[in-house]
């Protein structure tokens, strides 16, 4: 390595933060998505329209248009792949949505 880089390599070492623990994939298949899925339908009759055209392999996007804070969490339960989330910072900070997308 030039000594040119070097230095670039240490402030890039410097800026890196640690990935936060997640929840891994097959407990949110086996676990997290049914019991989303029942307690939604139970509590706010929540009924999933047009899953038959969420592709099963390629690139997804998946927006949610933010009627409730609990969207992105209800447009995934179809989904059969890992979903990954991308939030506004603030969200993180709230005491339990913010906690359950950092795990997601």
């Amino acid at each position: 390595m030039s000594e040119a880089a070097k230095p670039f390599e240490r402030e890039e070492r410097k800026g890196r933060v640690a990935e936060p623990k997640a929840i891994p994939q097959w407990v949110i298949d086996v676990a997290v998505r049914p019991t989303v899925r029942l307690v939604s339908r139970a509590c706010w009759r929540i009924a999933l329209c047009g899953v038959e055209h969420i592709p099963q392999s390629g690139g997804l996007i998946v927006a949610a248009n933010h009627q409730t804070y609990f969207d992105p969490f209800w447009i995934t339960i179809p989904i059969k792949r890992p979903v990954r989330y991308l939030a506004w910072n603030k969200a993180f900070k709230w005491p339990l949505a913010g906690k359950m997308i950092e795990l997601l």
